[in-house]
């Protein structure tokens, strides 16, 4: 499960549970080699390197866009999940 912390609103910041499986593949390969759990920066995410970076940019910006929804609002409960990953966005 990610956990998106969304502070492009700076006087409310709101917190997203999702579950990394609809996320671009490329994203999900770039995080799993780069062996990093927490991401501030969109260029983090994706390869800068990768001839398809921009475009790759804004694939990730459009999923994490849709992540922001109220069914991915975060509400603790006593129920255990397991974080695997947190990404913070500071604009959007």
């Amino acid at each position: 499960m990610f956990l998106i912390v969304d502070a492009s609103e700076a006087s409310e910041v709101s917190i997203y549970l999702v579950n990394g499986r609809d996320a671009p593949a490329h994203m999900k390969s770039h995080i799993e080699s780069s062996g990093k759990r927490t991401f501030n920066e969109i260029h983090e995410l994706v390869d800068e390197e990768a001839d398809e970076a921009d475009e790759r940019a804004e694939e990730v910006w459009g999923w994490l866009h849709e992540c922001r929804s109220r069914e991915n609002t975060f509400n603790p409960t006593d129920e255990r999940v397991v974080i695997t990953h947190t990404i913070s966005i500071a604009q959007m």
